[in-house]
């Protein structure tokens, strides 16, 4: 197989042809805000977080984007905050508000998604709309969903599609 020799934030890689920017950043220690992720998945995008600057100011999702030889790539810059911003804003002001409850509270990756873009919550508070507490579904086996706290990042779903067939 290939390798490909980038640079991502400065730091000098090589990874596999076929590799994408956001699966090379990753192996190599470097975050990239993302909800969607999962490397046993295929990418879809969909929670739009991971963007990246590449070349002369391109943004690219990160997850979609293959490497490619000699490729420049910056994580974080003022154009990739100012998108990724108001996407978590929205996704926090209609996410359940007692994060310190939370079982996910400490690994839950929307926390670190916040630290990371300094994100105020009560700030974000004035975007949220009133609304009744809803029902947590317990009739899957495998997982219960509370659409509380769901971040509609489609993982249960492409898991039971890809990955159980269901």
């Amino acid at each position: 197989m290939d390798r490909i020799a980038l640079s991502i934030d400065g730091s000098d890689i090589v990874v596999d042809s076929g590799t994408t920017v956001l699966e090379a950043a990753v192996k190599n220690g470097i975050y990239i805000p993302r909800l969607c992720y999962h490397p046993d998945l295929r990418s879809t995008g969909a929670c739009r977080l991971c963007w990246v600057e590449v070349g002369d100011g391109q943004l690219v999702l990160s997850c979609r984007t293959p490497v490619e030889q000699g490729m420049a790539v910056k994580t974080r810059s003022t154009e990739t905050d100012k998108v990724r911003r108001p996407i978590v804003e929205l996704l926090i002001a209609d996410h359940h508000v007692d994060c310190r409850g939370c079982a996910g509270s400490g690994r839950c990756e929307l926390q670190r998604i916040m630290a990371y873009l300094r994100i105020d919550r009560k700030r974000v508070r004035r975007l949220r709309l009133p609304k009744e507490e809803l029902p947590r579904d317990t009739s899957n086996p495998f997982f219960d969903y509370d659409p509380n706290k769901c971040v509609l990042c489609g993982i249960c779903v492409r898991t039971c599609d890809e990955i159980q067939g269901a």
